[in-house]
């Protein structure tokens, strides 16, 4: 098309003055613009496609990320239903123990599980590792799934830093008073039920037990939803990858 203008533009100016040559300076004029218009319109197509390829090559490296994030989650967040399962053991042996309604074989079973008071960690890899996430996805379902992925954690970690303050707060005394006991346990490293049996004598401790214990059954319970749609993200995480 460019070899044509030239060619008209070489005859208009080879051509005598007429309203003719006028006529087609006009032709060529508007053709001109013609050209230009379709060269702007062709890059800016050009342009808005390298931006969607590499908007789609970003949001799969993006997916990649969340994948991975989403794995170690579900590793650690199970390790979190264990923990608290340990400490639900823990606070129900240690109840048993100062009611005097422990069965002669708890005793050893006891020194295979975690010990009492203990604080839970509950960062979420995913949440931590991509707090754009949302704002670049550009998937509807997936946009949707790190939106319910969110609310869960939120209950996940309120409901741990609730227990790890409560245990924090109903532990600080116990400590104070029983320090030695505590101090030689850290240095054995080794511990069984029967340790434990002094601190029945602290005012309140199965009231402290039984709040504990409670407190690590409402975490169990937002913890095994919140690994349900755990379960559900990942699946479609990979499902995007492999269709991408």
């Amino acid at each position: 098309m460019a070899k044509l203008f030239n060619n008209i533009r070489k005859k208009l100016v080879l051509d005598k003055p007429s309203v003719s040559r006028t006529s087609n300076y006009l032709k060529y004029a508007i053709g001109e613009i013609v050209l230009v218009v379709i060269g702007i319109l062709i890059a800016l197509s050009i342009n808005t496609w390298n931006e969607k390829r590499l908007l789609k090559k970003k949001e799969i490296i993006l997916v990649t990320q969340l994948l991975e994030d989403a794995k170690a989650d579900s590793i650690f967040f199970n390790s979190r239903v264990q923990l608290f399962k340990s400490q639900i053991s823990s606070y129900n042996y240690l109840s048993s123990l100062c009611n005097d309604t422990l069965q002669d074989s708890l005793p050893n079973k006891f020194t295979n599980e975690i010990g009492p008071f203990i604080i839970a960690g509950y960062q979420s890899n995913l949440i931590i590792n991509n707090p754009d996430a949302y704002t670049i996805l550009s998937n509807d379902i997936l946009k949707r799934k790190i939106r319910i992925y969110q609310a869960k954690y939120d209950f996940v970690k309120l409901s741990i830093i609730y227990y790890n303050d409560r245990t924090k707060s109903y532990s600080s005394p116990i400590f104070l008073k029983y320090y030695k006991l505590f101090e030689e346990m850290a240095n054995n490293k080794a511990f069984n039920l029967d340790t434990f049996k002094p601190l029945c004598n602290y005012k309140d401790i199965l009231g402290v037990y039984s709040n504990l214990k409670g407190l690590s059954i409402n975490v169990l319970d937002q913890i095994e939803p919140f690994l349900k749609v755990n379960s559900a993200l990942i699946d479609d995480l990979k499902s995007y990858l492999d269709k991408n």
